[in-house]
């Protein structure tokens, strides 16, 4: 229950945040690198928080401080936090899958809690596939 309480201090929606938010909600930047993304610590768990092309949050990832696994109040406290509606996809190796209409989470063997938007992985995809495009330029 405590856990649960303590978690309540990080919720709300992340995802769609600004950096000014971001920082606001999280505190101090633990670790940055501007292609990547921003870390914070907060409440036991390290939160990566990486900015779409519209300044927001596309996508964040929660782990442990001390690597361990989430508990089951854990992680529907953030879950719930980042949004609503999610309906549960299957699981996929070892990654357990849930989406929304506009976003996708991926609960890795309660190491990792990965969260992004759609629009964000879309915006991925056509990335990788113009590099790749790039590469083969000269065909």
């Amino acid at each position: 229950m405590l856990t649960v309480l303590a978690l309540s201090t990080l919720t709300h929606a992340r995802i769609g945040e600004t950096v000014a938010q971001c920082n606001a909600r999280y505190g101090e930047v633990v670790a940055e690198d501007e292609a990547v993304g921003r870390c914070y610590q907060k409440s036991g768990f390290n939160v990566f928080v990486t900015i779409a092309e519209n300044g927001k949050c596309g996508q964040i990832t929660y782990s442990k401080e001390n690597g361990g696994k989430f508990t089951a109040p854990e992680l529907k406290a953030l879950m719930r936090a980042n949004g609503k509606g999610w309906v549960e996809q299957g699981k996929i190796a070892d990654m357990q899958i849930w989406k929304t209409d506009d976003k996708a989470a991926y609960f890795n063997e309660g190491n990792y809690l990965f969260i992004r938007t759609l629009a964000y992985k879309a915006e991925e995809e056509a990335e990788a596939e113009r590099k790749e495009a790039e590469k083969l330029k000269a065909f």
